[in-house]
């Protein structure tokens, strides 16, 4: 019995000790290891919640976790894209997962005209660019990140100042004003007009609409495509912080040759000789203003730095998920005393206040400081390098023979510019009833601009200070409202959209414009003593626009697909009669690859469409008042009065663009190669224009609807997987777009702007001039038959003329003419252009003008390799343009030597004509001479423009998690960049990307332009 007994008590004993040692251990926490892939490798940013409380962590680069857990707990792992997926620890250490995408998320969503889109099912021509892509070019503004990304884009950088704008065009240019060539902006559903202020690195996505069908739903401003920004929103899960610093050290890319102290005295004493005076009427170079040795290009550049530091934080749950970022911008530029500064914020949120009720808000705030360079400090090429900058007593120079001191403008001349900009975003989505969907939307937005300038005396040639200041404030706002449906029937898919739309535009300014302040010390206008009352003045001007608009789509198996927008648009600034615009589209797709008879292609081809579009899309360019007579102030003999300004137009209306598009989207060996390429022609009709009027009318100009202009080309995209193992990848894209452009009525007959024509069948671009044969080596050189055909004189061992021409290696003993100059009585001689006579008349004058060149590309593009080995990644963009001409104004202004003291490039005086027989490719330095040889407008200073570049060299490392977790962070990365390092190309400017006039006509055109530099940045990215 007592045996028993203790038999008994022991087992209880024991059974209590094992339930207990087991409850502890289920009470206890442990500590979880493992890794999350999905069925390409580590997955990082994994949201891993342990279950019931709100501790966990991020999976890092390589998608490995750490995460302190009851023994019994359970861990949810959940990411955008995959199915959240719960795992039961179960004791375990360690639990490693692949998560499943997303039955809905699989199918890749594109952002489309007030909706989102299955990519596969896209019927129109639409690229899209993610934030990866977009960060992997580390830009510091929003064209910069798109440029070379999407075939059928052009993003020509104006140049290398800090905070200059960029020109993108989309399938060439369609019009003939600059504001109305640009593309739409829409970021997140706002209509904005300048991305300048939005910080790349909020960007979510960036899809660009290319044709009508795609584009149309935006109607009247979508001519020319549309841009859709995308920001950065919250998710499901712990917070997420992550911070980025970049260091960038800038240099100037290359200099430019210039002239020497040495070469400037032989140059003007061989000027000398021309002229007849004695070699010795030089320069003093004893005195102290010209005693140097200046290269200009050294006093006024620098090794510039840039630092950028962005911090964003983003989470969610259930109900509620934002997204919270500053960025701060500290940019210099390479040309001393010019800078620009950024700082930025945005707040998105999300919040589902029901489960039929979500309401958001998307505030972005910022404000940027620049201080560009003036056009005067630029042009210091032609000064002669041994003036001085610097007097005796440590003043600076003032003007040298009427040349200014460029090293002075750029340290007194005060040219700030500081912008403020906020926009809201707020909208209300109501699911009225399954697949029923009413949203509205209200969006602002405020740009206040402030523009200060003040000269002091010493950078005037009257010795009077001078300043400007100036207000800008640009307001506007959008309301929106949408009622969508979606019904699926078995297999057939219908979308549809109804939506009406109204907005306003004001832009208002205050300027003053005075002369001969009392005193330098206050930089702004005030106790000044002259006014310029033709720029003093405040402005106010608005525009207002309706719109009714609807969509259609249609999917039967995702096999079959069609899409119809029409959208009905009235604007303010249209004459009574024409106020309304109509702009449908219709776009159809063809899967074949999902088509029976298409089985036999199943290994190779995984996805296979046709695309076929046609819509119109308009265009409201114009002035907002465009269409209304109207009545200005001027001042005459210090009295003010009204006149009539504008003649009125009631008939003024859109201008509209008619476009077809056929695309092929192929994708073959799952997913190892994609091709995507398109064919379009776009014709744009009643273009816009302001056009001069006969001046009888009392009046310069009038708004019509005049001229048309066809742009036709291709584009393709090819993406290729080259290589795709475990720890290693190398993938490359080309991307190729060549555009044919023609101008099929022009408005008056001709266009002129600089060196730029535009004439009937000729295309936008067009450099017309005078074009040269060669730099006549005798003054026996001028001689020609009757017929234009040009003789060969012959000389003697000595070089004596031996009154003998050959043509064709003949002796010719014909009627011997010359070509004369316009004033029909100056023959050509040694030394001067030979100018082709296009009419062959026998004298060159204006009627001998012809196309000389041309500045848009035959095409243009950009290839992409990108290799990832283990934890390193190394990335190389080229961009590439070929055929495009560039007219280099500033190598043309500095040679032309209209001025005694004007000094050319060497290169110039090495292969200038300099003596009788010479053969040269430069006329001689006589200071034009008597015929007028360094004319403007010529081909001589024409140029190719093409070029490949390197623009991105990008060599990265994501740090192991072993190291990572230590320092309890999550992922980690560090990098390095080499941008603009290297360009081949036989352009001797500064740089052949480039475009200094502000006319859609003026396409490569270099005059003063800022250099463009070569940088190294240094990179790290820290996610909490």
């Amino acid at each position: 019995m007592n045996i028993y007994k203790n038999k008994y008590i022991k087992n209880v004993i024991v059974m209590l000790f094992f339930v207990f040692s087991t409850t502890l251990g289920f009470a206890q926490e442990t500590i979880v290891k493992g890794k999350i892939t999905d069925s390409e490798g580590g997955l990082p940013g994994v949201n891993v919640i342990v279950k019931g409380t709100s501790g966990g962590t991020i999976t890092d680069m390589d998608g490995n976790y750490e995460v302190k857990a009851p023994a019994d707990g359970t861990l949810v792992f959940s990411f955008v894209g995959f199915e959240t997926t719960e795992v039961n620890i179960k004791g375990r250490k360690t639990v490693d997962i692949q998560l499943e995408q997303d039955a809905i998320e699989m199918e890749e969503l594109v952002v489309v005209g007030y909706g989102t889109q299955k990519k596969r099912d896209l019927t129109g021509a639409i690229s899209s660019v993610n934030s990866e892509d977009i960060m992997r070019n580390t830009p510091t503004d929003v064209a910069n990140a798109l440029q070379g990304k999407v075939s059928g884009v052009e993003v020509i950088s104006d140049s290398g100042e800090p905070g200059a704008g960029s020109r993108i065009r989309i399938r060439g240019t369609s019009t003939f004003t600059t504001e109305g060539a640009s593309p739409l902006f829409i970021v997140d559903g706002m209509e904005i007009e300048s991305i300048d202020a939005i910080n790349p690195q909020d960007i979510e996505s960036m899809e660009v609409l290319k044709d009508a069908a795609s584009a149309s739903i935006y109607g009247s401003k979508s001519a020319n495509g549309v841009i859709i920004i995308t920001t950065k929103k919250g998710a499901k899960g712990k917070p997420r912080i992550s911070v980025n610093y970049k260091l960038r050290a800038s240099e100037i890319a290359h200099q430019i040759p210039q002239i020497n102290t040495q070469q400037s005295f032989d140059l003007d004493a061989l000027r000398n000789f021309y002229k007849g005076k004695t070699p010795s009427s030089v320069a003093d170079s004893l005195n102290p203003v010209n005693n140097n040795d200046f290269n200009y290009q050294d006093l006024l550049h620098r090794r510039a730095w840039t630092h950028q530091l962005d911090m964003s934080i983003a989470g969610g749950n259930d109900k509620l998920s934002y997204y919270m970022s500053v960025g701060y911008l500290d940019e210099q530029g390479i040309y001393i005393k010019t800078f620009n500064k950024r700082l930025s914020s945005r707040v998105n949120v999300d919040y589902a206040a029901t489960d039929k009720l979500k309401i958001g808000t998307r505030v972005a705030m910022g404000v940027t400081k620049a201080n560009p360079q003036s056009s005067t400090s630029r042009d210091y090429l032609r000064r002669s390098p041994y003036w001085s900058v610097i007097d005796p007593d440590g003043e600076y120079t003032a003007y040298v023979s009427s040349r200014p001191n460029p090293v002075a403008w750029a340290n007194l001349y005060k040219n700030d510019r500081t912008s403020y900009d906020f926009n809201v975003y707020n909208y209300l989505e109501y699911d009225i009833i399954e697949g029923l969907q009413f949203k509205s939307t209200i969006a602002g937005s405020l740009t206040a601009v402030k523009m200060d300038q003040f000269r002091p005396a010493l950078l005037t040639t009257s010795f009077k200070t001078s300043s400007m200041n100036e207000a800008l404030l640009n307001t506007g706002w959008t309301h929106e409202d949408l009622l969508t449906y979606r019904k699926n029937i078995k297999d057939h898919s219908f979308n549809s959209l109804l939506g009406f739309s109204m907005q306003e535009r004001r832009r208002e300014s205050v300027k003053l414009d005075v002369e001969d302040n009392l005193t330098e010390a206050m930089q702004i206008s005030t106790g000044f003593q002259t006014v310029d009352f033709n720029n003093t003045k405040a402005t106010d001007s608005r525009y207002r626009m309706s719109s009714f608009f609807a969509r259609v789509n249609y999917s039967y198996k995702s096999r079959y697909l069609l899409t119809a927008n029409i959208r009905r648009d009235g604007s303010s600034r249209f004459g009574i009669n024409n106020r309304w615009g109509n702009f449908p589209s219709v776009s159809a797709g063809w899967r074949f690859s999902d088509e029976s008879f298409m089985d036999w292609t199943n290994d190779l081809l995984t996805d296979g469409k046709f695309r076929a579009s046609f819509g119109i899309t308009g265009n409201q360019a114009a002035s907002n008042f465009a269409s209304l007579a109207l009545y200005s102030t001027d001042y005459y003999s210090d009295q003010v009065g009204f006149y009539a300004k504008q003649l009125g137009n009631p008939l003024l209306g859109w201008e509209t663009t008619q476009q077809m598009n056929y695309g092929l989207d192929l994708t073959l060996l799952d997913g190892r190669v994609i091709l995507i390429a398109d064919y379009y022609n776009k014709k744009t009709n009643d273009i816009l224009y302001n056009i001069n009027i006969p001046q009888t009318t009392g009046f310069k100009s009038l708004y019509q609807n005049v001229g048309d202009v066809e742009n036709k080309g291709i584009e393709f995209s090819l993406t290729t997987v080259n290589i795709k193992r475990a720890d290693f990848k190398w993938k490359t894209t080309i991307n190729f777009s060549k555009n044919n452009n023609i101008v099929t009525s022009v408005p008056g007959g001709e266009i002129n702007d600089a060196v730029y024509t535009l004439r009937d069948g000729w295309t936008i671009g067009t450099m017309f001039g005078y074009k040269a044969v060669e730099i006549f080596p005798w003054d026996e050189s001028n001689a020609f038959t009757p017929e234009g055909q040009q003789l060969t004189p012959v000389f003697d061992s000595n070089e004596r003329f031996m009154d003998q021409y050959l043509l064709n290696g003949e002796e010719y003993t014909g009627e011997v003419k010359q070509i004369l100059f316009s004033n029909k009585k100056t023959p050509f001689k040694g030394g001067d252009v030979h100018w082709e006579d296009v009419n062959n008349d026998g004298i060159i004058d204006s009627d001998d003008r012809t196309i000389i060149g041309n500045g848009q590309p035959d095409f243009f593009g950009s290839f992409v390799s990108e290799i990832e080995w283990k934890r390193f990644t190394l990335s190389a963009i080229f961009n590439y343009s070929f055929g495009g001409d560039v007219y280099n104004y500033t190598e043309w202004r500095r040679s032309s030597m209209r001025y005694g003291n004007d000094k050319p490039s060497p290169i110039l005086v090495a292969k200038a004509w300099k003596a009788p027989g010479d053969v040269a490719e430069f006329y001689a330095l006589n200071t034009g001479g008597t015929v007028n040889n360094p004319r403007p407008n010529n081909s001589l200073f024409v140029e190719d423009g093409s070029y490949i570049r390197l623009q991105t060299l990008r060599l990265g490392y994501d740090l192991p998690s072993s190291v990572t977790s230590k320092l309890r962070l999550g992922a980690v990365s560090a990098y390095v960049i080499a941008r603009n390092f290297f360009t081949w190309t036989n352009y001797s400017g500064w740089d052949p990307e480039v475009n200094t006039r502000n006319s859609v006509f003026a396409i490569g055109y270099d005059e003063h332009s800022y250099p463009r530099s070569k940088d190294v940045i240094f990179g790290l990215n820290i996610n909490f």
